[in-house]
């Protein structure tokens, strides 16, 4: 149906839209295989009836059916309109007198077109098609470099004319050596010397003969002595030996008597209390523990071979079924089993492909894989979701909750309770009965709602602690259990949610599946900076102790000496900022509730920040990863990070802290390599650098999370995801796993030092002014000497000098020298001696601080 303002259409003609599938089919595209220029197109009619057979009432060509069945022509007229003129982008003929009348006005319209130009052209006269150059020729200078490659003579030329006499023609002639002569028939040169002459022979003599250098053939060949030699070797011929052993056995009435006697008796009461003890000991130690290996000493960990302190790749997983090539996006340790680990996986699709697949795309589509270390090819389950994952993350205290952020906004809860004899299998390698064996499908339980979710992907993603639940103002409140339950999210759309996973925190009975679409967060937290929002990567809560948290869960209202869960966190944007913020909206006089504000904003990257992670062994310390640089940043320093290190080359994707060593971090590259920091060991450098799957990048890296006391003697493991999608998990040498002697207080006195190092740079930034001189009248003014800190010596008493703030105050125009008093000899006496004692100091530090961190040799 044509759109409301469109033109009248002629007889036999029909507006039609075809869509881009249409336009494929048929040879059709806009711009590619139809323009404004050439806009027709013939399709054959078979083709329009079998598109009525193949797409049924799909087809774009079904509101015209029935006169296409009887179309009388073979080939159906299909015209481009590019402005809409008849309300679609086609418009085509539906009989052959409707094509032919229109083809007709075509020609004749183009032939009018041309007849109006041709009698333009023959009005404006034969002067209308030659166009004449306003001004004169203007010279560019090439007529030199012509005037330069044009040959010219210096000297007459001269005339060269050979003559031949006619009788020589055609006639005969020999090569040989002789004297050089003037004779009749020959040419020679007079000079005395031997020059080759010509002869002209007539018919009548004989010719000489020719003449042939003899050859001679000759060869030679070079080969060694031929020795033959042999040697006898006695080989004595394979024999088969077999010894058979017998148990001892008696006969039934040896036996009998022996067990009748008092000996056996006595025997077995003499050994049964030592038997026993050694049972006992059995079940109460390991006896394949090693004990020595505990009371190693810390230097040990620097010996033995070198590839024992490198990264060793133990599994590697790929998933063989994806249609096209997939990222890995997140992954997430089972807590219940250390052999079981989720994984996300996203499309490398651009926003546009994202949108063209999305009609055709289904719930199975995107998906989140379980993966057991006893099967690297089949997973144990495939987990659906409604769009690709960008964060995962299980419960910390119901493992068999899991929850993932879409690329769309949504957020995903998937329960795993029907599945738990799988996840906390621990009988090993399951067995293939025919290799047709397919991984589990698990549907999603809920997802979020799309109105009141997020608008942009989720990025970040993490579970509240146990015994830490917060109500719909964002105020921690004492929990009735003490499971997580709630859990927080954020997105680059401006904001961060936090979520209950219970559908009726007063009714537990009420199921999950009740959520499915209807879930909506319970606060809402913006990120806004400069009345600006700003889009948010990562996030990280801050951990209180269990022991702390527990103790304020159980106590009551009126216990006011215990302090609530701090409700303060770190955002990382999509700018390279970190936001530190309280997700508490703050209160106003008269009891409204405004908008969460940004405290800190730590200017520290220039792109986009990976990951922020927050260390396992200080609460208040943050590892913080973005394009060619990271930073560890302390929630006691207020301005900058504590340290930062950036790098020109390459750029890092992620990063995690190490869960047994307080100052060991690993960074992952786009390389595909992996940088190990040890801040105590040194802090300017990595530690190892290993490759792991390079070219490809690194996007993920997640060490595995220990429960209770570590052990030296375990492994302790951790997973790395690249743009290829496989799954390499990584063994972690012994060297970054053991814990060094005091090193939780080394690296907090290493931290300290730095914060030291920076408040001292800041305060003399501040208060140490610019020292400028002016020279009295007898000298002239040197404008190199600014400091007088530079060379103390230099500066003398009888100058005039004076202090000022800044390189502004200093006057423009030399202004006459005035003496100094008294005071003000004496005074800048002081104050000359007062900088001279903040040099020496400050170099003092600072050679101190070098020889501490290893910079420079002890003096």
């Amino acid at each position: 149906m044509a759109a409301t303002g469109a033109a009248e259409m002629p007889e036999g003609m029909l507006p039609i839209f075809f869509t881009t599938a249409t336009q494929e089919l048929f040879a059709c595209r806009v711009d590619v295989d139809v323009t404004e220029q050439q806009p027709h197109k013939l399709i054959p009619i078979e083709r329009i009836l079998q598109d009525f057979v193949d797409r049924a009432a799909v087809s774009d060509f079904h509101p015209c059916k029935a006169e296409m069945q009887a179309y009388t022509g073979s080939e159906v007229l299909v015209v481009f309109d590019p402005d809409f003129v008849y309300g679609q982008n086609f418009f085509m003929f539906l009989t052959e007198d409707s094509k032919t009348k229109f083809l007709q006005k075509e020609v004749q319209q183009e032939d009018k077109v041309i007849e109006e130009a041709a009698q333009e052209l023959q009005e404006a006269g034969p002067e209308a098609s030659h166009t004449k150059r306003e001004g004169g020729w203007v010279s560019l200078q090439s007529e030199q470099e012509v005037e330069d490659l044009t040959v010219k003579t210096n000297r007459p030329l001269i005339n060269v004319i050979l003559t031949r006499r006619r009788r020589y023609f055609g006639a005969p002639f020999s090569f040989k050596n002789s004297k050089p002569a003037n004779s009749e028939g020959s040419l020679g040169h007079a000079g005395g010397a031997d020059f080759a002459s010509v002869k002209i022979t007539s018919e009548d003599e004989q010719a000489p003969a020719d003449v042939f250098r003899k050859l001679a053939d000759a060869a030679i060949q070079s080969v060694p002595n031929l020795r033959t030699t042999g040697a006898q070797t006695n080989w004595p011929a394979p024999q088969n030996a077999g010894v058979q052993y017998a148990p001892l056995a008696l006969q039934t009435e040896e036996a009998e008597t022996i067990m009748q006697s008092g000996e056996i008796g006595s025997f077995l009461n003499d050994v049964a209390p030592r038997v026993m003890q050694a049972l006992d000991e059995n079940l109460h130690m390991d006896l394949h523990v090693d004990d020595f290996g505990k009371l190693r000493p810390t230097n040990a960990l620097t010996l033995g071979n070198k590839e024992d302190n490198k990264l060793k790749e133990q599994f590697s997983f790929k998933y063989l079924d994806f249609q096209s090539v997939r990222n890995v996006t997140a992954l997430s340790w089972y807590p219940g089993n250390d052999w079981v680990i989720a994984v996300a996986y996203a499309s490398q699709s651009s926003f546009d492909e994202r949108i063209e697949k999305s009609a055709d795309a289904g719930i199975g589509s995107s998906l989140v894989l379980i993966w057991s270390f006893y099967d690297s090819i089949v997973p144990l389950m495939r987990l659906e979701a409604p769009d690709d994952i960008f964060s995962i993350e299980f419960c910390p205290t119901n493992p068999k909750l899991l929850a993932g952020g879409c690329i769309n906004g949504q957020l995903v809860l998937w329960d795993l309770e029907a599945q738990a004899c799988i996840l906390d299998s621990d009988k090993g390698p399951r067995t293939r009965a025919d290799d047709t064996m397919r991984a589990q499908v698990v549907r999603h339980t809920a997802v979020s709602s799309i109105e009141g979710g997020h608008r942009a992907c989720v990025y970040g993603l993490n579970w509240l602690q146990p015994y830490f639940q917060v109500n719909k103002l964002g105020r921690p409140v004492r929990p009735a259990i003490s499971s997580s339950c709630q859990l927080c999210t954020v997105s680059c759309d401006g904001t961060a949610l936090i979520w209950d996973v219970r559908p009726n925190s007063s009714d537990p009975s009420v199921p999950l599946r009740s959520l499915d679409l209807n879930w909506t967060p319970i606060l809402k937290i913006y990120l806004s900076w400069n009345s600006s929002d700003i889009g948010g990567m990562s996030l990280s809560l801050r951990p209180v102790a269990h022991a702390a948290m527990k103790e304020w869960a159980t106590s009551s209202d009126k216990d006011s000496s215990l302090k609530p869960p701090c409700t303060k966190f770190f955002v990382g944007t999509e700018l390279g900022q970190v936001a530190y913020l309280d997700w508490i909206p703050p209160e106003s006089e008269s009891g409204k509730l405004g908008m969460q504000v940004i405290e800190r904003m730590y200017e520290v990257h220039s792109a986009k920040a990976a990951s922020i992670t927050r260390s396992p062994f200080f609460s208040d310390l943050v590892l913080s990863v973005s394009g060619a640089s990271f930073c560890l940043i302390k929630e006691d320093l207020k301005d900058q990070p504590v340290f930062e290190w950036n790098s020109a080359n390459i750029e890092m994707t992620c990063g995690a802290w190490s869960q047994t060593r307080a100052a060991v971090f690993f960074i992952g590259k786009a390389d595909g390599t992996v940088d190990i920091w040890d801040i105590v060991d040194s802090s300017y450098a990595p530690a190892l650098t290993q490759t792991v799957c390079s070219p490809m990048s690194i996007t993920t890296f997640l060490p595995q999370k220990l429960v209770g006391e570590y052990d030296v003697t375990s492994t302790q493991l951790a997973a790395v995801g690249d743009v290829s999608g496989v799954l390499h998990v990584l063994d972690i040498p012994l060297r970054f796993k053991r814990q060094l002697m005091n090193e939780t207080a080394l690296t907090s006195a290493f931290l300290d030092k730095e914060m030291q190092r920076l408040a001292y740079f800041n305060a003399q930034s501040k208060t140490r002014p610019v020292i400028a001189r002016k020279i009295s009248d007898n000298e002239t003014f040197d404008p190199q000497i600014k400091d007088p800190l530079a060379s103390p010596g230099s500066v003398k008493a009888n100058k005039t000098v004076s202090v000022i703030s800044s390189q502004d105050d200093m006057p423009a125009t030399k202004a006459p020298a005035q003496p100094m008093t008294t005071a003000q000899k004496d005074a800048f006496d002081a104050r000359e001696e007062e900088l001279k004692l903040i040099y020496e100091t400050f170099k003092k530090d600072q050679e101190r601080f070098l020889e501490e961190m290893g910079l420079v040799p002890k003096a």
